[in-house]
């Protein structure tokens, strides 16, 4: 049960065709959702993955975005701020603002061995509960891995989930190293695109962030207090093309 998007990109088709299921007989039937995790990058923006804002067999994203933070257990609606698919990172502005913000953490003395945790959705088809701490460690970079971008990622062996996508990567002192985006079942690693690479990405789409505040080291329980406070759940919906619907729209908008 593990979500990864090069690695294993029977997960998207999979969960596409779950929700067209679960959605037929109901009232929604030409929509779907996809979910995932983000993290509030500041008072306005949550930085997700890319791909959970995508269907993949179209490439088109979002029809509408909707996203829960936390501790209040708000939903927002969001909009599409900015995408890197080659990056496979996203910027998700949000209708109101909310309060509690990640701090990123530009360090570049990663070595193999140093702890990381990663807080996310053990039931991600349900926002309201589930959330998880995992805990693990940095490991070499894995040079057979699928991915080409070994330059800006960094290799973990984080357990992995569906709705891992999107959620922040933390170290020791629950500061953002990165942002997880997939892995693979058979060599049990997960890889996370780094934070000076973010970094670059909120530069250029003009997005103010903060830094770190404290290189504290805290206990795995305080690491869950503080990750909790900007941790995302993040919803998208797909319109599903109906075929004759496109004429129908256009007959509609002559008249």
């Amino acid at each position: 049960m593990r979500l990864y998007r090069n690695e294993n990109e029977d997960y998207e088709s999979w969960l596409r065709e779950f929700w067209e299921d679960e959605l037929r007989g109901s009232d929604n039937k030409n929509s779907f959702q996809m979910y995932g995790t983000g993290f509030v990058v500041n008072k306005n923006f949550v930085v997700t993955a890319d791909h959970i804002l995508r269907d993949k067999p179209s490439g088109r994203q979002c029809n509408n975005v909707d996203v829960l933070t936390y501790p209040d257990e708000e939903w927002t609606q969001g909009k599409i701020h900015g995408v890197d698919p080659f990056l496979d990172i996203a910027l998700i502005q949000l209708s109101e603002s909310t309060t509690s913000t990640a701090n990123l953490s530009f360090d570049p003395g990663f070595n193999a061995g140093d702890p990381v945790s990663h807080y996310s959705f053990s039931d991600w088809s349900d926002g309201s509960e589930g959330l998880e701490l995992s805990i693990g460690q940095i490991i070499p970079n894995q040079r057979r891995a699928k991915t080409d971008r070994t330059k800006t990622t960094m290799f973990s062996d984080l357990p992995g989930q569906r709705g891992d996508s999107g959620g922040a990567v933390l170290d020791a002192s629950g500061n953002v190293v990165g942002v997880l985006l997939g892995g693979e079942d058979s060599r049990d690693y997960v890889y996370a695109l780094k934070s000076t690479v973010l970094e670059g990405f909120l530069k250029a789409n003009r997005v103010s962030f903060e830094v770190v505040r404290s290189t504290e080291t805290l206990t795995p329980e305080e690491i869950e207090l503080k990750a909790i406070t900007f941790t995302a759940f993040v919803r998208c919906q797909h319109r599903i093309a109906i075929p004759g619907e496109r004429n129908k729209n256009l007959e509609a908008d002559r008249r």
